[in-house]
């Protein structure tokens, strides 16, 4: 749909809100503009609890290396959030490539060694029930709907991609690798340690190497 308005209108850029109001624009001229401000206003609080998520886990995360210098998270989170702050001005997804390399580098290298540490220290399962209780559904789902969670940059990656043909293979080998990246750890964090493992796996890990 944006690729054919982009057609239409001649324009090489249209993000959420304009693929809303082109569509809307010739039958409902008088909506289409609010309707542009609706769609603003769910991906920004889209993003808002998505980037909340990531600082809480960053600040969990230092606040068990760090061992409790500030007794307090939310000094964790507020220094998280200023050095977070400058990222928010760039606006052209090519600047954060290298950045993004190097943030995907770290990653991989951390999650080899959260695969290690975690295969050290598998047991049997005994005892681990095979479905889990009622009351932790709305955690699964929305951890479900977190991890495919990325909607709001098909868009505007789209308009950037040099070869737009490629760009549905790209979509389909992230989805399904960061997919199964989250099973395999999962999966392993429960046998490990069963349902004692916390919303993290790595807040499971020892503290000595």
């Amino acid at each position: 749909c944006s690729r054919e308005l982009k057609k239409r209108t001649g324009k090489k850029v249209i993000g959420y809100a304009g693929t809303l109001r082109y569509s809307l624009i010739e039958h409902f001229p008088a909506s289409s503009r609010y309707a542009a401000y609706i769609v603003n206003f769910f991906l920004e609080l889209t993003q808002l609890g998505v980037c909340t998520v990531y600082i809480i886990f960053a600040a969990q995360t230092l606040e068990e290396i760090s061992e409790h210098y500030f007794k307090d998270l939310r000094i964790y989170m507020a220094l998280i959030g200023v050095c977070l702050l400058p990222f928010v001005l760039i606006k052209r997804l090519d600047m954060m490539s290298v950045l993004s390399g190097c943030a995907n580098a770290l990653c991989a290298f951390s999650l080899t060694c959260t695969i290690i540490y975690i295969c050290l220290d598998l047991k049997i399962p005994r005892n681990y029930s095979f479905i889990g209780y009622p009351q932790k559904y709305p955690l699964f789902i929305s951890t479900l709907v977190y991890v495919n969670e990325g909607v709001n940059m098909i868009i505007p990656l789209d308009n950037e991609i040099s070869d737009p043909n490629k760009y549905e293979l790209a979509i389909k080998i992230s989805t399904y690798g960061c997919s199964f990246i989250y099973l395999i750890i999962g999966l392993l964090g429960y046998i490990s340690y069963g349902d004692s493992v916390k919303s993290s796996v790595i807040l499971n890990l020892p503290f000595e190497p």
